[in-house]
């Protein structure tokens, strides 16, 4: 199977690096936001952070996570909902950060097994933990931080 033969001859670098590419790209095309250098990014020690997560299943499965500090996610909802002139309520960013999770996630598993295995995305949810997984991403905006990290739970026995 394809999807088994990529996941075993890729490591967590070179997932990771999908990771990273598919997140920026996801991130530019969908919510407008565009990446800076580390050090152009905002320092923010004690900035309230929001974290959503969806689990995949299909050949593999797993969790991918996103954690974004709140200047970001406040960014990410008026952009995504065209809200120039208002900011966002607390459910349209939550409802950003989910839709935007469900998006990362839906690019993430082509650009990792090719177009042929199915999977099944579920509901995102707000979750209360930051990302974490095995797989991980940084990417600095102008407002702030984002955090992706994706974790394989298991994978399917082959047919």
């Amino acid at each position: 199977m394809k999807c088994l033969e990529l996941e075993l001859t890729m490591d967590n670098k070179q997932l990771s690096e999908i990771l990273f590419h598919v997140s920026a790209q996801t991130l530019e095309l969908f919510t407008m936001l565009f990446l800076v250098p580390e050090d152009e990014a905002p320092v923010c020690g004690a900035c309230s952070m929001k974290s959503a997560s969806v689990d995949f299943t299909g050949d593999f499965s797993g969790t991918l996570f996103i954690s974004v500090e709140d200047a970001v996610l406040t960014e990410i909802a008026s952009n995504m909902l065209g809200l120039p002139d208002e900011p966002p309520t607390a459910v349209q960013k939550s409802d950003s950060l989910k839709e935007i999770a469900n998006v990362i996630c839906g690019n993430f598993l082509p650009a990792v097994a090719g177009s042929l295995p199915v999977f099944h995305i579920g509901a995102p949810a707000i979750t209360q933990e930051p990302a974490s997984g095995v797989l991980s991403a940084r990417l600095f905006t102008d407002k702030g931080t984002v955090t992706v990290s994706a974790a394989i739970h298991a994978q399917a026995a082959a047919r």
